[in-house]
């Protein structure tokens, strides 16, 4: 994430509004000897309301014989095969230890067999996202079309077949499915009891579809990337990025968005003297029009709340908001590269590393509910100087200082 790395944790910056500036204490228990032990460590808060601490993922810390040290010490690249060195430090975060404590031989593919990985993304699968998780599965040995065979679907241009993609995938019976946004996640496991589940959702515990990030006791792990949290984040940068601004407005998904959430969100922007507008959608064919007419209502700014549906037809929205020279703020980094004014959120190459190393070892039988709920350690804000200019904004110094990304 460039400078500002903090003793035994990941790397921050002080833009990402993400700091280890308290500590929490939580109580794990090791899923293979049933030890519980209470660990204290650094706990992220963010910036814009210090008193909201995210907390760090329940993650098992526990005592092992001399035996289970040496399985946790073997050589990662040749045991897990995912492309590069891995730090043991960066591999224990992502489980707990709960891949690391497998013998060895559960951890290797099976020759002669084929796996199935189901695909339900609210995205094309030629997005640089879904490259680089292929190529981090084949990396660790799961090749398309020689031991791997890939079902794709992306619901986002008609959500309303959602349901129907999710059934569809069940029914061609895969080893592991992999469900990004809380809409794919929820209908996957509406579909399936059994089949093993790797999925990207906002909050996995707040949602309801798993029981804790220690234990997810269930066909479900993945990654909780603070949705919530990341939309306040969001509407803060882009008050600051939009100088004088006093009307701005949220573009919801109706399935998504709470009204307490909604009453949040408009509660932080008066505090800073901006009237905020919630504009709901539900699908596709209605983001144009609701857009038009937050504008027309006269926002200067518009927020794209986090969402499966309204990130996979972000193309839509920024060809929208660019005809009406409406500055605006995506979920992902990448959108300000395609074009987007600016964009927030977590590094999409490290999920893309991460949800690879959670369905390589789904694929390889280890139990969901053995692999701990992860969240993301590293977030990236870019900016698009080009689409700032376009629109006349003049983004102020300080916000571009903060910047990992400014596109010219």
């Amino acid at each position: 994430m460039g400078n500002g790395a903090l003793p035994n944790g990941p790397s921050y910056r002080a833009h990402p509004r993400l700091y280890r500036n308290g500590h929490a204490t939580a109580v794990a228990r090791c899923p293979f000897i049933g030890a519980k032990r209470k660990s204290r460590g650094s706990a992220a808060t963010s910036e814009f309301d210090p008193s909201r601490t995210f907390g760090r993922s329940d993650r098992a810390d526990c005592s092992h014989s001399p035996s289970r040290l040496e399985v946790l010490d073997f050589d990662m690249d040749e045991a897990f095969s995912i492309g590069g060195p891995m730090r043991r430090r960066d591999f224990m975060t992502l489980a707990g230890g709960a891949v690391a404590a497998l013998p060895l031989a559960a951890l290797a593919q099976k020759a002669g067999r084929t796996y199935r990985l189901g695909c339900l993304s609210p995205h094309p699968r030629d997005i640089p996202f879904n490259v680089r998780f292929f190529d981090k599965l084949r990396r660790a040995g799961f090749i398309e079309d020689q031991n791997l065979t890939i079902d794709y679907r992306a619901f986002a241009p008609h959500i309303d077949l959602i349901s129907q993609h999710a059934a569809e995938l069940v029914i061609a019976q895969p080893d592991v499915i992999y469900a990004a946004g809380n809409e794919a996640v929820a209908a996957v496991q509406q579909a399936t009891k059994s089949i093993p589940i790797v999925g990207i959702t906002g909050d996995m515990v707040g949602e309801g579809l798993v029981k804790s990030f220690a234990r997810p006791n269930g066909n479900i792990t993945g990654i909780s990337i603070f949705a919530p949290e990341l939309d306040g984040m969001r509407q803060d940068i882009l008050i600051e990025a939009v100088p004088g601004i006093r009307r701005m407005a949220a573009l919801a998904d109706t399935s998504l968005t709470t009204e307490a959430k909604a009453r949040a969100l408009q509660e932080a922007a008066r505090a800073r003297n901006v009237e905020l507008s919630i504009y709901r959608v539900a699908r596709a064919e209605e983001i144009a029009a609701t857009i038009d007419k937050a504008q027309a209502s006269g926002a200067t700014a518009l927020n794209v709340l986090g969402s499966g549906m309204l990130d996979g037809n972000a193309p839509l929205i920024m060809e929208r908001v660019a005809a009406l020279r409406l500055p605006t703020i995506y979920q992902w980094a990448y959108w300000a590269e395609k074009g987007g004014f600016i964009g927030y959120g977590p590094s999409s190459d490290d999920l893309a590393d991460l949800t690879a190393r959670f369905a390589a070892s789904l694929l390889r039988g280890t139990m969901p509910a053995d692999l701990p709920v992860e969240q993301p350690t590293k977030f990236e804000l870019a900016i698009n100087l080009n689409t700032a200019k376009a629109m006349g904004v003049t983004v102020p110094s300080a916000l571009l200082l903060r910047a990992d990304k400014l596109i010219e």
